[in-house]
């Protein structure tokens, strides 16, 4: 294995490990708003957290793509 696989197998493993605990605390957020609301602060923090999310998941696929595919 090369070692710009080796690098590419732990960026993907890094974005995943950061999407996943995003994604918890999203679901976190969700059941909070369902038994008691959210402040404007905590919609906001949402709001960058799915973002976030989206960013995540564009450059986890594009790390998923093998090299000879991408070009």
């Amino acid at each position: 294995m090369s070692q710009l696989c080796i690098m590419d197998l732990k960026n993907v493993d890094r974005v995943r490990d950061e999407l996943k605990g995003l994604l918890q605390k999203q679901t976190e957020t969700l059941k909070a708003q369902t038994f008691g609301g959210l402040s404007q602060r905590e919609w906001n923090d949402f709001e960058q957290r799915r973002e976030r999310i989206h960013d995540l998941t564009v450059l986890l696929l594009t790390l998923s793509v093998p090299a000879d595919r991408a070009a």
